[in-house]
């Protein structure tokens, strides 16, 4: 005999005390009911399904079986659950743990999870083990510093902060421990926490070691380039010179409109190398600034003395509208000159 609702037993109302389960129950209700009655360990569950308001929904039986006091019969307690909802929630973890053990195995970059605590290594995937030479290296509880150059160590120690304060960090670039020519990376990494609390990363590491050594070529055609263009510079700027010398000779009129587009094309093209040059040197992370406490006056002097002379055939007068005097700043001169000299001939070009 049952007591209880009827939904989940099949039946369209609440069953009367007293009935046999044959008469209150759906086939599949009381296939489940037997089998759980018959079992003595309530651990054990059996399943059904029934199709309710147009839904099929999903119940769990557990059966317990004390004796009642009079030892007259056998007392028998079924505890049935509606677990639809937990099932669909079962099954999209299932799915997503799929997709992401599909992304994680077959992602083209490396992916990487470590604790926090102490810098150590979780799990790599392929793409990150053959970056480090074979998953021999990338081992659980591998120290996440045995990976990177020495070099490196201490970036580690700059993202570990930032996770734990900003709860990411990147872009890093290190240099992984290969052989004598480790490939460089570009790091990502995030926050999350385990089930118990403890701080993990997930990392996401990107070989750049193809793109450095292209930008590498790239910066030293440039530096070439720039080099071989200023020694013949040199020498026509310095024969131009020499020509429009008053001591050389008197030239026609013609002859010194010529002289003066001949010297403001060469002008025009020593700032584009000497750009080309400051250019290069910016892309390299390495490259110093050279900063120097200097006087400031001598640097506006020599931009203006630079552009003097495209001023004057335009009739364009440049002057310093406040004096510096005697201040100072910390800056590079002659890169400072050459900025000063591009926005100077960008007003004059500009000018009516």
């Amino acid at each position: 005999a049952v007591r209880g609702p009827g939904a989940a037993l099949g039946c369209s109302h609440p069953p009367s005390p007293g009935l046999p389960l044959s008469a209150v129950c759906a086939e599949p209700v009381l296939g489940a009911l037997r089998r759980g009655l018959t079992r003595s360990d309530p651990g054990i569950l059996e399943a059904y399904s029934l199709r309710i308001d147009g839904q099929t929904r999903n119940f769990e039986v557990t059966a317990a079986a004390p004796n009642d006091p009079g030892n007259r019969a056998t007392i028998r307690a079924v505890l049935i659950r509606d677990v639809t909802e937990r099932r669909r929630l079962e099954s999209e973890l299932r799915f997503r743990n799929r997709l992401f053990d599909h992304f994680f195995q077959r992602a083209p970059i490396g992916l990487l999870l470590s604790r926090l605590d102490d810098n150590s290594l979780i799990e790599a995937n392929p793409a990150l083990c053959s970056l480090l030479g074979g998953a021999e290296q990338a081992g659980e509880g591998v120290a996440l510093a045995s990976l990177v150059e020495p070099l490196d160590h201490p970036t580690l120690l700059k993202m570990r902060r930032e996770l734990l304060t900003e709860e990411r960090s990147g872009p890093h670039e290190v240099t992984l421990r290969r052989g004598t020519h480790g490939p460089t990376v570009r790091v990502h990494a995030i926050l999350i926490h385990d089930d118990t609390g403890q701080p993990l990363s997930w990392a996401l590491i990107e070989d750049v070691s193809e793109q450095r050594r292209v930008e590498q070529m790239q910066s030293a055609f440039l530096g070439m380039v720039s080099h071989e263009l200023r020694t013949p510079l040199a020498s026509v700027i310095g024969a131009l010179d020499l020509i429009d010398h008053p001591a050389v000779r008197e030239l026609p009129t013609k002859s010194n409109q010529l002289l003066a587009i001949a010297r403001e094309s060469v002008e025009k093209l020593r700032t584009q190398v000497e750009d080309l040059l400051d250019l290069n040197r910016l892309l390299d992370p390495r490259a110093p600034l050279n900063l120097r406490l200097q006087p400031v006056g001598p640097i506006l002097g020599a931009a203006m003395e630079r552009v003097r002379h495209r001023a004057n055939q335009r009739q364009i007068k440049i002057e310093i509208a406040d004096q510096v005097g005697d201040a100072e700043a910390e800056i590079n001169g002659e890169r400072l000159i050459r900025a000063l000299v591009q926005l100077l001939h960008n007003a004059i070009r500009h000018s009516p």
